[in-house]
């Protein structure tokens, strides 16, 4: 059983302190940087006749009222020397305190993070429109943007405004959100206008490494505008182009366009074999092209609709893959499954019937002439004339055809007068269904060997394939019936040995003996020794057998915060109200809990189980179970 651990670990618990104690002292502003009348930060601070530093409106209004000094009340002037170092300091201040904040809010806790960046925000935007406090606002956006969707105000959409400003260093800034904050998943949230501008500042030379994750929601936000002819060549413009390159994500990415927008964009012959391919396999196979489509472009693209019109599309995305191909062997297949697609593509028939031709003129024989051969069978119910009488139906050829298209080619030559080749071709089928030896295999040789023996004339080849195919079946049988003998033995006895158990099983049910609910839980694996007092794991839940009632247990390795130092805790808990009564024990050590109420959701228990220590298993016996508010309670005895 698996322990999930109900509370951080040990390590999260010191980096949380940690990152409190920051976050507090970011908060505050430093005495030595703060009026002593105001008790604010300064923001024009002037040194006195008293030789103090104060915030010049603080100081003018307390000698307006009196002439003294405010620390000291000893009498002095009204002459005001502006702080130059106090003011450097104070920037400097600001500064630092902002680069901590945009480095530290990631790892704060979200209202922390939101209550820093305002402060921060606050210091840079008093410097604007200075060129570097942009930037550092820009940073603080891209931060608060990071936080989740309800403290976010309108930080993307700010941010999205400034990236209007042509003086904005957009690549910098598309770099900065991607690479160096780690913000891909948030180029979803922005306008379609900004991703476009990214797109185009990601590929001023130098290429920068964000390219490809902007690209990627580019594609996504045409892909939602393709749904017209306009923006369908705009999307296939856009994934061609970075398709180009071969990278795998964009070929699938072109291939799905090709297999939902083929109607409203343009087939080429030339589009690269390995996009025409992808594409011809998403228009075979929906499901995985509806999957892909959600995965690349975050749409469907359409593609659960019937693709009106693949058919013709898919054989023409073939023939042109097939143009490509140096290899006739190559060419071959690719016209062949063309064939299949759309059989009606007389162009795509016409291109077999040269190749063929071609074929049998040269060489006197076909590479592929079973391919061939099916596929006029299947197509079109026949072959030619034209090719029947040339072709020379070898052993490989016809042994490679389905047994149904071998039959076919078999009537056909009886037909046009030539049984005995008919004998033949149906002899080699026989031959090699005997060889794979399933059972519908050899019912189908046993009645084309008869098929064969009419067809040849009775001959005494075909007479001895009979007899011995038959033969071979009779065995068959015998055996399978020998088979059938053991096996229903084998079932005798196991339904003896079923019906005794079963009786043993009434008897008990009649003698009132039921099973203990006894469950363990191995404890094994949990190291307590890195928890804290307080921290507990949990085991999965089980049902107490009969009731309804899921239950579960919470081991405190080093206790509750209630419990006596070098004791652990251990609870029961209840999905449903109930009083429960059962036996606990944690290795050896075993406690009792009698007619206990426990309400939904709560738990019952022992702050001070057993010592801290190494423990293996937890285990939990229990005895009766009475849920609230009903008069049957659930009992469970030892056997």
């Amino acid at each position: 059983m698996s322990v999930q651990p109900a509370q951080d670990s040990a390590s999260d618990c010191h980096m949380r302190i940690i990152m409190e104690s920051l976050a507090r002292r970011l908060e505050e502003d430093p005495e030595e940087f703060c009026c002593p009348i105001s008790l604010c930060l300064f923001e024009d601070p002037v040194r006195a006749e008293d030789g103090k530093t104060y915030e010049r409106k603080a100081i003018q209004e307390a000698l307006r009222h009196r002439t003294a000094s405010p620390l000291t009340n000893l009498f002095m002037g009204r002459r005001l020397v502006p702080d130059e170092k106090m003011k450097t300091a104070i920037v400097e201040f600001k500064e630092k305190l902002v680069e901590e904040v945009v480095s530290h809010a990631p790892f704060m806790s979200h209202l922390q993070a939101l209550k820093l960046l305002f402060r921060a925000e606050g210091f840079v935007r008093e410097k604007l429109p200075d060129p570097i406090a942009k930037d550092s606002l820009m940073t603080i956006l891209m931060r608060k943007a990071q936080l989740p969707s309800p403290l976010r105000g309108d930080a993307l959409v700010e941010l999205c405004r400034m990236c209007q400003d042509a003086t904005v260093d957009l690549k910098m800034v598309v770099e900065k959100f991607v690479v160096k904050l780690g913000m891909k998943s948030q180029l979803a949230d922005l306008d379609d206008q900004t991703i476009a501008r990214f797109c185009l500042a990601a590929h001023v030379p130098p290429k920068s490494p964000c390219c490809h994750a902007v690209d990627r929601e580019q594609a996504c936000r045409l892909a939602l505008k393709s749904f017209d002819e306009f923006g369908a060549r705009q999307l296939w413009k856009f994934v061609q182009k970075h398709a180009v390159c071969g990278n795998p994500e964009w070929v699938k990415a072109a291939a799905l366009v090709m297999a939902a927008r083929h109607n409203l964009i343009t087939v080429s012959p030339e589009l690269p074999c390995n996009i025409s391919r992808q594409a011809v396999d998403y228009m075979q196979d929906r499901a995985m092209a509806v999957s892909h489509a959600r995965e690349v472009f975050r749409t469907d693209l359409g593609l659960d609709d019937p693709l009106g019109g693949s058919v013709q599309v898919q054989a023409q995305l073939l023939l042109g893959m097939a143009s490509q191909q140096e290899e006739p062997a190559a060419q071959v297949e690719l016209l062949l499954e063309a064939a299949y697609v759309d059989p009606s593509n007389t162009e795509v028939l016409g291109h077999l019937k040269e190749f063929f031709t071609n074929e049998l003129q040269s060489k006197g024989r076909m590479a592929r002439e079973d391919a061939f051969i099916s596929f006029l069978l299947d197509a079109h119910g026949c072959i030619p004339e034209e090719f029947l009488g040339k072709l020379p139906l070898e052993d490989g050829t016809i042994r490679a055809l389905r047994p149904e298209s071998a039959f076919r080619l078999a009537d056909q030559l009886q037909s046009a007068g030539r049984g005995e080749d008919g004998a033949k071709v149906v002899l080699t089928a026989c031959k090699e269904l005997e060889e794979e030896g399933d059972m519908k295999s050899q019912v189908l040789a046993q009645q084309a060997s008869l098929k064969a023996y009419n067809m040849s004339g009775y001959s005494q080849e075909a007479l001895h394939l009979v007899l011995s195919i038959t033969s071979r079946r009779l065995m068959q049988v015998q055996m399978e019936y020998q088979d059938l003998q053991q096996k229903c033995s084998e079932q005798e006895e196991r339904i003896e040995l079923l019906t005794s158990e079963q009786k043993r099983v009434r008897q008990e049910e009649r003698s009132g003996v039921q099973p203990t609910m006894t469950v363990e839980w191995d404890v094994s694996h949990v190291d307590g020794s890195f928890m804290c007092k307080g921290e507990s794991s949990t085991s999965p839940q089980f049902e107490i057998a009969g009731t309804g009632v899921a239950a579960w247990l919470r081991y405190y390795p080093q206790g509750t915060t209630s419990a006596e130092d070098e004791f652990a805790s251990l609870y029961l808990f209840v999905d449903k109200e109930s009083v429960v009564s059962c036996d606990v024990a944690v290795d050896t050590e075993r406690k009792s809990m009698e007619n206990s109420p426990i309400i939904a959701g709560g738990g019952r228990g022992w702050a001070n189980f057993v010592k801290v220590g190494v423990h293996k298993k937890i285990s939990i016996s229990v005895h009766s179970v009475q849920l609230a508010g009903s008069r049957l309670t659930f009992v469970y005895h030892q056997a």
